[in-house]
């Protein structure tokens, strides 16, 4: 596994990933962008792999956390703001969630086809804040260990896949919303990340990274893998149980956009809320003025 010894001062071992000698390189793999690792003699694919930062313990604790986030989601009055936890519901059961705090993107179809999704490249911050053990505990650890930058993260995502059947479906972390590197923590289960994946993603990829449970997965910044070509998550890669904790920077000038967004959606639901007959209605809303706890997506 990815993980540290709780007994253990030793440092996290990282891992550079490469395509192998043998392996004709992708047609959009440019090598003056990327060039050979004269050390190594392989061309670098742009991902790292760090073992060994969370120890057993901590990992636990942190999928403990994030579970009771879920549950007090589906509790019918909640603390958590709508739109911070989405379900997928198959079989009449829920078999995904994410989970978004600080800011959001739109994706689905519906989000898309909105009349304000270009807004803020289809970011938005109507959700809960972090809660303070993800930048204490978390955050802090990848600084420690100088993974990341102090102040570097300013959003966090986490997805479950609360039976293993359904993996992550192709997708950049494009780099019109966020910046680079792209950091996640593999959580409940071991799976693998897949880069380049043809047929609905499900087969033909140009080259699969492990990730053990406790991994930190970097998606480092101005690599192929981060920038070329898109990535998922295969169910045949799926060994039960699984999700992930991603750490990314959104462009502030898109969280400010976002926040002038809420702003006045926030002033014309205040400005519809009259007594009178007469009253206009909140552009946003559908007369149910009750929170939800999460947004329920059918599939």
């Amino acid at each position: 596994e990815g993980l540290a010894d709780d007994a253990s001062n030793t440092e996290p071992r990282t891992i550079e990933w490469y395509f192998s000698a043998n392996q004709p390189l992708p047609e959009n793999f440019d090598t003056r962008l990327y060039p050979k690792d004269e050390q190594v003699g392989l061309y670098p694919i742009g991902v790292q792999s760090v073992i060994g930062v969370l120890s057993l313990n901590k990992l636990r604790d942190i999928e403990a956390r994030l579970e009771e986030i879920y549950k007090e989601s589906l509790r019918p009055s909640t603390y958590i703001q709508p739109e911070t936890c989405h379900h997928s519901i198959r079989g009449g059961r829920v078999n995904r969630t994410k989970m978004f705090f600080n800011a959001r993107y739109l994706w689905t179809r519906d989000q898309l086809a909105s009349p304000d999704a270009d807004i803020a490249r289809g970011i938005r911050t109507d959700v809960s804040p972090a809660p303070s053990w993800m930048d204490e505990e978390v955050g802090a650890s990848l600084v420690t260990h100088r993974i990341m930058e102090p102040d570097f993260v300013n959003s966090y995502a986490c997805n479950i896949y609360h039976d293993g059947s359904e993996g992550l479906g192709q997708h950049y972390d494009d780099d019109t919303r966020f910046m680079h590197p792209v950091i996640s923590i593999r959580l409940f289960s071991d799976s693998r990340l897949a880069f380049g994946c043809k047929l609905y993603g499900y087969s033909n990829g140009v080259i699969a990274v492990p990730m053990a449970r406790g991994t930190v997965t970097v998606l480092k910044q101005g690599g192929w893998a981060g920038t070329r070509v898109k990535h998922c998550i295969r169910p045949s890669d799926m060994t039960g149980r699984s999700g992930v904790l991603l750490l990314r920077q959104i462009h502030p000038y898109l969280i400010e956009e976002a926040d002038q967004l809420k702003l006045e959606n926030l002033t014309n639901f205040f400005e519809s809320a009259t007594l009178a007959d007469d009253g206009k209605p909140w552009p946003g809303g559908n007369g149910d003025l009750q929170p939800r706890a999460g947004v329920i997506l059918e599939s």
